[in-house]
């Protein structure tokens, strides 16, 4: 029995009515490169060989009564794998629009919570003869840092023989121990209360250390002269509905990498302000474009700033960026959003983690119902909100992987749409490429393909403005050398003189006087 931490805690407790907390990965397969037949069975085969890797995937989650504790997961005696994967084929022939639209029919229903919160659909007809994965899982068990972890259990640098995932699990048939059956009511309550009390000296020092950073943060905030936005309500800053739309897109990571190189930012800056761009001709398409920025709420992996050792888990932080979307040249766009995330980076660095997290640990019952009513009676329509839209850009894999044997040639990581926030873009970079995914509500965000297409162009104007900055600079760098000569810009540093005495000053002197 493993009780949630705060941060996952909060995912479970929001989720309530159509405020889904499950997020998705949608893996394009080339199945040419495996060895034998591929299959959804071949897929479940090397599931069932690696699950003992990663226990809450044999779990199921299980809530104290009244919420007087944070959930638990506790080995699932019924669990059958069976039960979590289904195939959906498309007709013959279909297009990644096509995939897109089945995951956002997949997305729009909530996961099982009387069995492990997980869920795997093959795919296959689409064109080229590929296959896919739309890999669903609840968001209490993972967050994108977690999803690295993942990889390293579930898929493989070079295609794998299906003699050897066969060798695993009979090694595994060999192991296998009994599961006890779940616990009562009784001991689930019991085994919280011994938690929560051997863990309160530490809650309580936990959230004493998170009023001090807040206070510490605003502090430092106003003396950076940081103002913080008043939240501007957009038109999909209402309450979730029940179905989703994802779109897919892909763009070069090499020039991402570039333009990250010519204006001198970072990767992050570069996606921020691809999102920007996008996003002021999506508002402008639907009459909202504001003349003023909208903030988006960042996700930040801490994992290396967490005690416990656990990795798949949820440690993330959330940091606000303003976006200036009432600004159309690329270069100003692309400047403007790094001195806004170097302002947030230097206001994160003293309070990275939000206190509702840290008030599940303290006050689950209290958390539980403040969350599930928010989402409930749709106070992300009526309450101001911190942000506009949620960002989350992942590093992923820079060599390719295998799944089953099976080549993986992109993945589309779809994260969740919730209460107040009705837009969700999350990017991960594998291989060379960029792979984007956009979510929204079917019923609040219309036309989401024109925003997730947009930061595709968005990046080639990027990638215009940034070639033009680098002749712009060439052509100063060369006037400077018709002007002054070479050694206006092989100005080196002088060396540190190296203190000399007797014989080898003589020489120096002698070597002087010749020169």
């Amino acid at each position: 029995m493993k009780f949630l931490n705060g941060q996952d805690s909060f995912f479970n407790y929001s989720e309530a009515g159509n405020n889904y907390q499950h997020i998705c990965s949608t893996l394009l397969l080339d199945p040419s490169t495996a060895i034998g037949e591929f299959s959804m069975e071949t897929v479940k085969a090397l599931f069932q060989a690696r699950l003992h890797h990663l226990p809450s995937f044999r779990q199921r989650l299980l809530k104290v009564p009244y919420n007087m504790g944070p959930p638990a997961f506790v080995d699932d005696p019924d669990f059958n794998i069976d039960n979590h994967f289904e195939q959906m084929d498309l007709p013959a022939g279909s297009t990644l629009q096509d995939l897109a639209k089945l995951t956002s029919f997949v997305v729009s229903k909530p996961l099982d919570t009387e069995m492990p919160l997980w869920k795997v659909v093959f795919v296959a007809g689409l064109e080229n003869g590929r296959c896919a994965l739309i890999f669903q899982l609840h968001h209490c068990m993972i967050d994108g840092h977690g999803g690295n972890e993942l990889a390293q259990n579930f898929y493989d640098l070079e295609p794998i023989d299906p003699a050897v995932i066969k060798l695993e699990l009979e090694m595994l048939e060999k192991t296998k121990v009994d599961v006890a059956a779940l616990p009562t009511q009784s001991e689930l309550t019991l085994g919280s209360a011994l938690s929560y009390y051997q863990n309160r000296p530490k809650f309580l020092d936990v959230i004493s250390k998170k009023t001090r950073g807040t206070i510490k943060a605003r502090q430092k905030a106003k003396k950076l002269g940081f103002e913080k936005q008043p939240f501007t309500r957009l038109f999909f800053n209402k309450s979730v509905s029940a179905n989703r739309t994802v779109t897919f897109s892909n763009a070069s990571l090499e020039d991402v990498k570039m333009i990250k190189n010519a204006f001198a930012v970072k990767v992050n800056d570069v996606i921020l302000a691809a999102t920007s761009l996008s996003l002021s001709e999506y508002l402008t398409l639907h009459n909202d474009l504001p003349d003023c920025p909208i903030t988006a709420c960042v996700a930040v992996d801490i994992h290396d700033q967490k005690e416990d050792d656990s990795k798949v888990m949820n440690h993330v932080g959330i940091m606000g960026v303003d976006l200036p979307v009432q600004m159309h040249k690329p270069a100003d766009v692309i400047n403007t959003v790094f001195i806004n995330s170097q302002q947030a980076k230097k206001i994160f660095s003293e309070d990275y983690n939000n206190m509702l997290a840290s008030m599940s640990d303290l006050l689950p019952s209290v958390t539980s119902v403040f969350m599930s009513q928010y989402a409930k009676l749709g106070l992300g329509a009526k309450l101001p909100q911190p942000y506009n839209l949620a960002i989350s850009n992942n590093p992923g894999s820079p060599f390719p992987l295998y799944c089953a044997g099976a080549k993986i040639e992109n993945i589309y990581p779809a994260g969740p749409a919730v209460e107040g926030q009705c837009l969700n873009v999350t990017i991960i970079s594998y291989q060379d490429s960029i792979d984007i995914c956009v979510t929204g509500c079917t019923e609040i965000t219309p036309d989401i393909h024109f925003l997730s297409e947009g930061m595709v162009t968005a990046i080639a104007q990027l990638k215009d403005a940034a070639q033009t900055l680098i002749a712009e600079q060439k052509v100063i760098e060369k006037t400077k050398i018709e002007l002054f000569g070479e050694a206006s810009h092989a100005i080196k540093k002088p060396l540190k003189k190296k203190p000399v005495s007797g014989k080898s000053k003589a020489n120096a002197d002698a070597d002087a006087v010749k020169a």
